[in-house]
């Protein structure tokens, strides 16, 4: 496969569309390059990617989950075959698929791939529907495809939802079941072994759906529980090696409703906590981010919502590395989706970031990622009955050269070939009914069906 890009110099500092010729054999494929102007700024917003769904059919749900390691990108696609679900592992340098994950034991409904994680050649895929929604997760190798190990909850409850997230960190999986023994918990395992390391209770007794979203990295283990029943709104970080609570992180303008905790990822000594459900003057879910110290568990930075509107849901997807944070905003502009790019030092906003191809109900930013020289942003399934959901993979310019040719690491074929994006653990269940009159979903207000 050949490509061909009449980029041009004198594009430079202009909004504009490059076309791209892709040679398949003797056909000639034409698409479109979208590109911003540049700004002396760590990151620019150039696609170097676009990753469509390689089989796309109605309901699929692809990009509604992903992760991000090294060269390598999974991500899920659980509506594929009856909600039974199928993963995919693409190369992110050259977008060649390397690996399927098909469900080990396939079954209508079992969600499997609405939750991924990533972590070098280990893959973890949540199948939170599994068994009556009892839930299950699975490891893979992801250089061979060889299922590794198989999970699941040590306390099983019909409908408790383990595996609705996941996250990796070296030889330990962390897996989240929101509403087992009713309060949710999480737990810790042994990639190698199987075992069992530690379980975290939720601190309250009320529905707190706690493990609905978890983050792990060294030796802590953030679990969000955004609330239910009158229950409040919290994010706890654990010791994994102790199993002994170290902070709890609540929202500094509590709100009924606000859903703290729906979101979460750590980098360092921080934590990322998303509300997407937070008001912005008469705004409902207009959406807030908090970062917080996890040694002290001050708050460090508050991130407001830059373009403030109903429904926005910003906040909805994190991600966090080093001291830059990505904040995706799903429901922005019609739900076309927006996510956007800070200094989580200064709080500043460094970049925005929309859609290539712009559409209504494209839900872009629904999951988030950031890792390395990448970002990646993906539309979360959202344009279901066409099946043509789709993740984006941006270039760092780590120099904050405002050169455009010096961001862009090759051309960008739009060929639906494969699809990749990033680690973002939403943890917000966007209510999906489709013709089959069949709903997923954990009870929150779906940006389309508000509360």
């Amino acid at each position: 496969m050949n490509a061909v890009n009449f980029y041009s110099s004198a594009n430079q500092g202009r909004e504009c569309l490059l076309p791209i010729t892709t040679f398949l054999g003797s056909l000639a494929i034409a698409t479109l390059l979208w590109v911003l102007p540049t700004r002396a700024s760590t990151f620019a917003p150039i696609p170097a990617w676009s990753f469509a769904n390689p089989t796309p059919a109605s309901y699929d749900g692809f990009a509604f989950s992903v992760a991000l390691s090294g060269n390598s990108a999974l991500i899920g696609d659980y509506g594929k075959n009856g909600y039974s679900g199928v993963s995919y592992l693409f190369d992110v340098t050259t977008g060649n698929l390397q690996q399927s994950f098909a469900n080990p034991t396939p079954t209508w409904g079992d969600l499997f791939g609405r939750s991924v994680a990533l972590s070098g050649n280990s893959a973890l895929i949540g199948a939170e529907g599994d068994t009556g929604s009892t839930g299950a997760a699975y490891l893979f190798d992801a250089t061979t495809g060889n299922l590794l190990q198989s999970f699941a909850s040590p306390t099983p409850t019909v409908a408790g939802r383990f595996g609705s997230s996941v996250a990796l960190s070296g030889n330990s999986a962390l897996i989240g079941a929101y509403a087992d023994s009713i309060t949710g918990a999480a737990y810790l395992f042994d990639t190698t072994t199987g075992n069992l390391l530690q379980s975290f209770a939720a601190p309250t007794f009320a529905r707190s759906r706690f493990g609905a979203s978890v983050a792990l990295s060294g030796n802590t283990a953030l679990i969000g529980a955004y609330g239910a029943n009158g229950s409040i709104p919290a994010a706890y970080l654990f010791d994994v090696a102790t199993g002994n609570l170290l902070q709890t992180f609540t929202s500094p303008a509590p709100a009924p409703g606000d859903f703290f905790g729906s979101s979460v990822a750590l980098s360092g000594n921080s934590a990322l906590v998303g509300a997407y459900g937070e008001k912005s003057g008469d705004n409902r879910y207009s959406g807030a981010a908090y970062l917080f110290d996890v040694t002290t568990g001050n708050l460090q930075q508050s991130f407001a919502n830059p373009t403030p509107g109903p429904y926005d849901n910003f906040g909805s997807s994190v991600a966090l590395s080093d001291n830059i944070a990505l904040i995706g905003a799903e429901g922005d502009n019609t739900y076309r989706g927006v996510a956007y790019l800070f200094d989580a030092t200064t709080g500043n906003l460094l970049q925005s970031f929309a859609s290539p191809t712009p559409a209504s109900y494209e839900y872009f930013g629904s999951s988030v990622a950031l890792s390395g020289n990448s970002i990646l942003i993906g539309t979360g399934g959202t344009n279901s009955i066409t099946g043509v959901d789709s993740a984006y993979l941006y270039a760092s310019n780590s120099s904050g050269s405002s050169t455009l040719s010096q961001s862009v690491p090759g051309p960008l074929p739009l060929l639906g070939l494969g699809a990749a994006f990033a680690w973002s653990r939403k943890l917000r269940r966007r209510i999906h009914t489709h013709a089959t009159q069949h709903s997923v979903g954990d009870g929150l207000p779906s940006p389309n069906q508000p509360e």
